[in-house]
């Protein structure tokens, strides 16, 4: 008697293909955005004056939050933005864009994501939680800020600063938050309208609006003045807390490698856009370690 085995090969590449769709609507091997997320919540932590276990084993908790909440805005942003993604050259091959999820599994795929962050969020004090809370209500108003106005970036310049009042309230005083926050949404505005380079011309054709369509004619001069402003409003963070000399020459060190980097940044490369968005996670390091020095 002849038998047949089931032929499993389709069955296989099905499976295979939607866990590859997973990965890559999760963004978990692109993980720029998690660390760019995560550092504002490691700038509070360095205000904090911890000891170094509290500030590791902290500093770890906030990791885990700023993964799953980036993955699940990356979900909400791609969900939001599918038909406009199918226009776009950079993100038109995205698991939604192109058809391999439907909005029913990535959604069931963002409760699961969000998980690691509920943890996070119930270990937190009740006014924390609210400060979460508008932050991560904030992730569902971003994606249309994109329709209506040249600022998105602005919208999430508070929200992946945000972290900083979840860490620093009721521990911080609210001036040293208020400042960080603003340095905070100024590199925020900087690091992403650089990223925003990348998608210029598809962006104008599909008529999505950006930092980059409204600095486009201008766009050393926009980067120039936005991290300016981040770098005097951390003097002034230094200012007000009396800080010595070690913290002001270190951000003038830091502000001569920005310089560098935008004299030597063409926006119409668009590697470059990405290589300089990237390494804003150096930016962002340099000034956690000079926030270190604040009371040195």
């Amino acid at each position: 008697m002849n038998s047949t085995l089931p032929d499993t090969s389709n069955k296989n590449q099905i499976i295979q293909s939607k866990k590859s769709a997973y990965v890559n609507l999760s963004r978990i091997l692109h993980p720029t955005g998690i660390v760019l997320l995560w550092i504002p919540c490691l700038w509070a932590l360095a205000l904090q004056h911890s000891d170094t276990y509290t500030f590791l084993y902290q500093a770890f908790l906030y990791l885990l939050g700023a993964t799953s909440l980036r993955t699940v805005g990356c979900i909400i942003n791609d969900i939001a933005d599918k038909k406009f993604d199918a226009q776009v050259r950079r993100t038109q091959n995205r698991p939604l864009a192109s058809g391999t999820l439907s909005t029913k599994e990535a959604l069931v795929f963002a409760l699961i994501c969000l998980i690691p962050g509920l943890f996070i969020f119930l270990k937190l004090p009740t006014h924390n939680k609210l400060i979460a809370l508008l932050g991560f209500l904030g992730a569902f108003i971003y994606p249309l800020c994109k329709r209506f106005t040249n600022w998105p970036q602005l919208m999430l310049g508070l929200i992946f600063n945000i972290g900083i009042w979840v860490v620093g309230y009721g521990t911080t005083p609210v001036t040293n938050l208020i400042i960080l926050h603003s340095a905070g949404i100024l590199w925020t505005l900087a690091y992403d309208t650089v990223y925003a380079f990348q998608d210029l011309e598809d962006d104008l054709i599909a008529g999505l609006k950006s930092t980059a369509v409204r600095f486009k004619n201008t766009p050393k001069l926009s980067i120039t003045l936005f991290y300016s402003g981040m770098l005097l409003t951390l003097c002034a963070l230094g200012f007000i807390n009396n800080t010595t000399i070690p913290y002001y020459m270190s951000l003038a060190l830091l502000s001569v490698y920005i310089g560098i980097y935008i004299y030597l940044w063409d926006r119409h490369n668009t590697t470059q856009c990405l290589q300089f968005f990237k390494d804003n996670q150096i930016i962002g390091m340099s000034v956690l370690f000079i926030l270190l020095l604040l009371n040195f």
